[in-house]
């Protein structure tokens, strides 16, 4: 997004406006908030992010999350996930999944574990390749390794705390990367 709005034609021509009316530097992102007292919290990291100066009322504290339920020992998953090694994957809410996606993805994850290793997978529109995963999860032992959802109905961030979760792969969008953050 950062590169598509800093190589738009349209952007630099703002800037260049700007600049000759004696407006130096580009846009004063956050501008607004110079005028308030108010401190604002803000999730981020100063070496994760764009290069930007922030007013001096802003801050950048890592992920900010709120608290949540931790998972329950009775919980089918957490005695799901006290199974062994899992790996999560969630490759975020509106990304997509293709046949070839959902065929290769599990190919991958079957060769790069072991045959202990669990794999929680978060698909949208899971039924729709139930072909794919009947395809490739040939024997139910492979099966029971792979629970696929198409949604994790606890907080991520709680399946990240579970002891057997040794790997989160995710697509890097900001809340994906500071649940596992934190």
């Amino acid at each position: 997004m950062a590169r598509h709005i800093l190589t738009n034609p349209d952007y630099k021509e703002l800037i260049s406006h700007r600049h000759s009316h004696g407006l130096p530097g580009d846009l004063p992102l956050g501008a607004h908030s110079v005028k308030r007292s108010v401190h604002t919290f803000c999730f981020g990291l100063p070496e994760l992010e764009f290069p930007i100066t922030l007013p001096p009322n802003v801050g950048l504290y890592g992920p900010v999350a709120l608290d949540s339920t931790p998972l329950s020992g009775e919980d089918e998953l957490s005695r799901w996930l006290d199974g062994g090694r899992t790996i999560v994957m969630c490759m975020g809410t509106y990304f997509n999944y293709t046949e070839t996606h959902v065929r290769n993805a599990l190919r991958g994850l079957l060769a790069g574990t072991s045959s202990t290793d669990q794999v929680l997978w978060k698909m949208n529109d899971k039924a729709k390749f139930q072909h794919v995963l009947d395809e490739e999860l040939e024997n139910k032992s492979v099966k029971e390794r792979f629970r696929i959802v198409d949604w994790i109905d606890v907080d991520p961030g709680e399946v990240m705390k579970h002891k057997n979760v040794v790997a989160y792969v995710h697509h890097g969008g900001a809340n994906t990367y500071f649940e596992a953050a934190r």
